[in-house]
């Protein structure tokens, strides 16, 4: 009886150990203020959808490259201030960011503009997520959040 209560202690004790917590998984991969870059991509549909590229990096350094039909068009770079950059880094622990699915998609429509993210720590690729149909809302929310940031910071009106 005695070694049947050990085993079964270590097999608890294994089978909590080994499994890993989902709701703090951005929060460890950010611990530590390691250095960053989001990066939020929109991408083309049949019609007059804006193509650009916005990246933040961990320092501040705001990049956006706009394409087709994106205002404006063109290279612009600027630094925001490190709150800002805090209020992002918080804002993907909150929506656990490496715990969305890697897509949300409907492969039997075909004219949506894709939203993809990237988050890249210390110089890594940790996660991609691409967003074309039915995404949850926090996603959204987030993106939203990316392209507030820079609109505000270049001075566009939507």
């Amino acid at each position: 009886m005695k070694h049947w209560i050990i085993f079964l202690s270590m097999l608890a004790g294994g089978i909590a150990g080994g499994c890993k917590s989902k709701s703090n998984t951005t929060a460890r991969a950010l611990h530590g203020n390691k250095p960053f870059t989001i990066t939020l991509e929109r991408t083309p549909c049949f019609g007059t959808c804006p193509v650009y590229t916005v990246t933040l990096d961990s320092d501040g350094k705001l990049t956006f490259i706009g394409k087709d039909f994106a205002n404006p068009k063109g290279q612009y770079e600027t630094y925001i201030p490190l709150d800002e950059v805090q209020k992002i880094r918080a804002a993907l622990v909150s929506i656990n960011f490496l715990n969305l699915q890697d897509a949300y998609d409907n492969v039997y429509i075909s004219d949506l503009p894709s939203a993809i993210t990237t988050l890249n720590v210390n110089g890594k690729v940790v996660k991609t997520v691409t967003n074309r149909y039915n995404p949850p809302p926090q996603l959204v929310k987030f993106e939203l959040m990316i392209d507030n940031l820079w609109r505000s910071e270049f001075e566009i009106d939507r």
